[in-house]
């Protein structure tokens, strides 16, 4: 061959290699792409596999968590405790029938027959351990005898119309439409440092009584029972019932003239639970364990207002029609005393007298 075809062959060869070249180049990108195509579905599957891992992980923890807590609430030793009220009390016997005490570790006997000034005597000398009473009584026993027992808990309260608690009843025949009319009259009380009666002298004050302690004759009842036989008999013009048993009173002779809120127009709490100070300091744990089983029985009520009217007849002396009608008190249970109003009552039991001076709130609360 010449030498310029030699040349001609060579620069063939060298485009050859070179177009070989950039051919392999062009087959490595797309197998690149081809790769990384195909690695992006299963990254994205690596993923949510380890998404998943992360859930099923977060899952045992709070399962873990959970169990823990059921260790913690797990009863290893139960309590036996004593309690008292004056009248049934619907959450309590509600807690006691379903087994929410039971679950709070404690076994929950009560003692019968007693009335508040009675309670409060027991809680003092350690016979009772809770016991569901109003205000008043704790606030005029440890003030005006240093009795050891402070408040706990509020167990229900009146704010409103809605959820009433205690009610003022009067003959049709006295002539009382409201506490205005209360003065001269014969009015049924069940003990002087009852909350009813407060609510009684204080409704008179409001509606310009100065002095109610004297300006109407108070005539004491054994029970509502008796009260109301001396209403229907006339031996008594006015009384004050709670709602539930006001239902089986009011009627063709006994009319509504009054409520809580006629007395303390914004409101209290009227039911409480207190203890004895040394139970309190030494067992804080079991006055704990028995608000947790009162707010249980109160969240159940609260739920369902309907179903719990319903099974009222069964844990009061409500029958079905006085569930049906009835108001409500709002229902707390455990609750915290704490955003209540006390200073109102603690001012209405000092303007009346039932204190030999200010009430000792710091001993009231513990």
């Amino acid at each position: 061959m010449t030498t310029r075809l030699w040349r001609i062959l060579a620069m063939f060869l060298a485009f050859s290699l070179v177009a070989a070249a950039c051919g392999d180049d062009d087959d490595e990108a797309t197998s690149d792409a081809a790769s990384d195509s195909a690695s992006a579905p299963e990254m994205a599957e690596e993923e949510e596999d380890m998404s998943e891992e992360d859930d099923m992980a977060e899952e045992e923890d709070d399962m873990a968590e959970e169990d823990d807590m059921a260790e913690e609430m797990a009863c290893t030793e139960m309590h036996d405790v004593t309690a008292a009220t004056v009248n049934p009390n619907d959450l309590l016997n509600y807690a006691l029938q379903n087994g929410l005490f039971e679950a709070e570790c404690l076994n929950v006997s009560l003692a019968e027959g007693l009335n508040g000034p009675g309670i409060v005597a027991g809680l003092a000398a350690g016979e009772i351990d809770f016991g569901l009473v109003a205000g008043v009584p704790v606030g005029t026993a440890v003030t005006n005898a240093g009795q050891p027992i402070q408040i706990a808990s509020v167990r229900t309260g009146v704010t409103s119309p809605d959820n009433d608690f205690l009610v003022l009843i009067a003959s049709p025949d006295s002539g009382i439409t409201g506490p205005a009319d209360f003065a001269g009259k014969n009015i049924g009380i069940r003990s002087p440092g009852s909350l009813c009666t407060v609510v009684i002298k204080q409704a008179m004050i409001n509606a310009g009584i100065e002095d109610p302690n004297n300006a109407a004759t108070y005539i004491q009842g054994e029970s509502n029972g008796d009260l109301r036989e001396k209403l229907f008999s006339g031996e008594i013009d006015a009384t004050c019932f709670t709602y539930p048993f006001a239902g089986g009173v009011v009627g063709d002779q006994a009319v509504i003239v009054g409520g809580t809120l006629s007395a303390f127009p914004n409101g209290i709490p009227v039911g409480l639970t207190a203890v004895n100070d040394d139970f309190a300091a030494e067992n804080a744990g079991l006055v704990d364990h028995w608000n947790a089983a009162m707010s249980a029985s109160a969240a159940y009520a609260n739920e369902d207002l309907d179903r719990w009217r319903s099974i009222l007849p069964t844990i009061s002396k409500m029958n079905e029609d006085q569930a049906a009608s009835s108001v409500l008190a709002e229902q707390v249970g455990g609750g915290s005393v704490d955003g209540w109003d006390f200073d109102a009552i603690w001012a209405s039991v000092e303007a009346l007298g039932l204190t030999d001076g200010p009430v000792d709130v710091e001993g009231v609360f513990g």
